[in-house]
């Protein structure tokens, strides 16, 4: 399997490396620029809106990049790849499993860049710890939980749908994530259970896509055209 993620990763890592170096700017041009958010006639108004900015800052920076992930699909195909590997003694589950593991590995990157950053400002600005913490790490988590589905699904339809299928879903996931949110508070829920739906949901629920996609690699993998 070590192959097959290196494959993946070397596949996509100009992509990758350009995303990252490409939004190293927007971040340091937020840690550079940051102090002017104390002209705000609200501190606790003025925080929020910094942590805001972060928040989109990460979302971009994990979401955005991380996608490039899926390119290893159509690369598979324009290649070969996909035939040549059928030959091997691997089984469509260890495939499945290496692009999980890659894109896990990607994911991970990117939000420990987006840590760091948040880090920064929270102890220059006087942001909240907790929340520049948990904002790139819940994005993180909820990028698993939209990307390992895909794998299985577009070998079975096939790559050339990947992209569609892509924003399809990071969309879907993601209304329901704000609708779930919102509701939430709504109800008046006190933040012990926000932090139980967020510390502890979400990474529940992308170890239960992780497990099925991985489960279901086997057929899927033999449908690639």
């Amino acid at each position: 399997m070590k192959g097959l993620i290196l494959k993946d990763l070397y596949t996509v890592r100009f992509q990758i490396v350009a995303g990252s170096l490409f939004m190293l700017l927007p971040n340091l041009m937020s840690l550079i620029i940051g102090d002017a958010h104390s002209i705000s006639t609200s501190d606790d108004f003025s925080n929020l809106l910094m942590v805001m900015l972060y928040g989109l800052l990460n979302f971009t920076n994990i979401c955005l990049f991380s996608s490039f992930i899926l390119n290893t699909l159509r690369s598979d195909v324009s290649s070969g790849w996909v035939n040549i590997q059928r030959t091997f003694p691997v089984s469509g589950n260890v495939i499945i499993g290496a692009k999980l593991a890659a894109s896990g590995i990607i994911v991970g990157g990117l939000t420990l860049i987006s840590l760091a950053f948040n880090l920064a400002a929270a102890f220059l600005f006087g942001l909240s710890i907790e929340m520049m913490i948990s904002i790139p790490l819940c994005i993180g988590v909820y990028q698993m939980i939209v990307l390992t589905p895909l794998f299985p699904i577009a070998m079975k339809i096939g790559a050339r749908f990947t992209g569609v299928l892509y924003i399809v879903t990071e969309t879907v996931v993601l209304g329901l994530m704000i609708w779930l949110l919102i509701s939430v508070l709504n109800s008046g829920a006190d933040i012990v259970l926000l932090r139980s739906l967020f510390y502890g949901g979400l990474p529940c629920l992308a170890v239960i896509c992780g497990i099925l996609s991985y489960r279901s690699g086997k057929k899927a993998v033999l449908s690639v055209n």
